[in-house]
């Protein structure tokens, strides 16, 4: 019965869907908080599963790009990125896992490099990439920006607006933090250069 109502719904996707859930709750991937990051890959993972475009586990994920034949039309594969995330999040960070998570990364890096990564799904990868920096063990980050440079350079007109804003939005907040602390730690400045330091 729920195979019968699985199949139902799957031919009921729609990619605009998909949009729509991304458009919402792609910010939460870059979200700070953990748990907030898992629960939204959690919910993003059980719809995207529904995505037919995506390479399922059955199919190898290492070839470029593999194309079906269904009927008179072919349906390009693209690796599923959402699920990596899920999979890299839910991964309690230590040195004995940081290689695998490592792996991970280099996973989403090279379906970058192959193009193997629809364009819907690249506005939540930003996010998503971006929610893995937050992490406080330094291992990762210098796979993560390699990956992350990737991702702007390949897909520049789909991120580089969204980089720009969450740079912005963070050196603000950056900036008001450290003014406040000036503030209180000193009551007048001498001169410019106390303005800056």
């Amino acid at each position: 019965m729920s195979r019968i109502s699985s199949m139902e719904v799957t031919k009921e996707f729609d990619p605009q869907n998909l949009l729509e859930l991304f458009s919402i709750f792609a910010i939460n991937l870059s979200s700070p908080t953990k748990d907030v990051q898992i629960l939204t890959l959690r919910i993003l993972s059980y719809f995207v599963k529904m995505d037919q475009r995506l390479i399922t586990d059955e199919e190898r994920p290492h070839k470029r790009q593999r194309t079906e034949v269904s009927g008179e039309e072919a349906v390009a594969k693209y690796a599923n990125v959402v699920d990596i995330l899920l999979i890299i999040e839910s991964m309690p960070i230590s040195v004995s896992t940081s290689r695998k998570i490592s792996i991970f990364i280099s996973r989403i890096q090279m379906s970058l490099s192959s193009k193997m990564v629809h364009d819907d799904y690249i506005p939540p990868l930003l996010h998503g990439i971006i929610g893995i920096l937050y992490n406080i063990f330094s291992d990762l980050w210098p796979q993560t920006l390699d990956c992350l440079a990737v991702l702007i350079r390949k897909h520049k007109e789909l991120v580089w607006g969204q980089f720009v804003l969450f740079i912005a939005t963070h050196q603000s907040k950056g900036l008001t933090v450290k003014n406040q602390e000036k503030l209180e730690a000193a009551t007048q400045p001498q001169s410019i250069f106390d303005c800056f330091n």
